[in-house]
């Protein structure tokens, strides 16, 4: 089982398991993307991409992500602190998200990061209503 507040968010890898890192990255796509595309792909580490909806076009590359075998998941539609919307705000907010992000790639979304790791309670139900695993990171970069 996973090191979480619940079943349905992760915040590290499983116990007993050889230690991993997985990159993760948030608020794409962007303009550095076919740069860091080339550089996971040199080194042959697959990623985990946490993008923003309303900067997802069909022109973006995200085919290249999923084709070298990187995930795709939501982190929302425009980045919103969700704890400061209600149950069904946050639910339309990753509702829009992952069906945007599957009907532009045809790939389903099976993950998401909160926008600032922020979340509550019914971030987590709204995204497990959605059938959504909620990922959250270890180390950070503090790149904020």
């Amino acid at each position: 089982m996973y090191d979480s507040i619940d079943q349905n968010v992760i915040t590290s890898g499983e116990k007993g398991a050889n230690k991993t890192v997985i990159l993760t990255f948030d608020d794409g796509p962007g303009r550095v993307l076919p740069k860091l595309l080339d550089i996971l792909k040199k080194e042959e580490v697959q990623g985990m991409f946490f993008w923003q909806s309303r900067l997802l076009y069909k022109e973006r590359p995200w085919k290249r992500v999923l084709d070298e075998g990187h995930l795709i998941g939501t982190h929302s539609r425009k980045h919103p602190n969700l704890t400061k919307l209600s149950y069904a705000e946050q639910f339309e907010e990753l509702e829009y998200s992952k069906l945007k992000i599957h009907e532009i790639t045809g790939s389903s979304v099976t993950y998401f990061r909160p926008p600032f790791g922020q979340f509550n309670l019914d971030t987590i139900k709204a995204a497990r209503d959605l059938g959504l695993t909620t990922v959250m990171w270890r180390i950070s970069s503090m790149d904020w």
